[in-house]
């Protein structure tokens, strides 16, 4: 699916539009280990877990519908998970 974001006389832009992967992530805030649950989507998957100033911590594929992430040695802070670099959400690392 494409959508036409903006037209006028001179230019059209168009963006192709990927659904959003709806996934959880618990305890929030968490300690030591963070459980990450994706359904699957029958294609490749990859977590991505990054600090606030951008900075990419962590990067695996999604290998089960659960993943546990060991966040122990995270600063205490927040932080971005990413599924695909399609849907992100934020935890707190306390």
């Amino acid at each position: 699916p494409f959508a036409v974001l903006g037209k006028n006389t001179n230019t059209t832009a168009i963006r192709d539009i990927k659904a959003e992967i709806a996934f959880t992530i618990y305890p929030n805030p968490a300690n030591n280990l963070l459980q990450i649950s994706i359904p699957a989507s029958g294609t490749p998957q990859t977590l991505k877990v990054f600090d606030m100033l951008g900075n990419q911590m962590i990067s695996q594929p999604v290998e089960t519908a659960v993943t546990s992430l060991d966040i122990s040695k995270f600063a205490s802070g927040v932080y971005l998970v990413s599924v695909d670099n399609i849907s992100t959400k934020k935890f707190i690392k306390e």
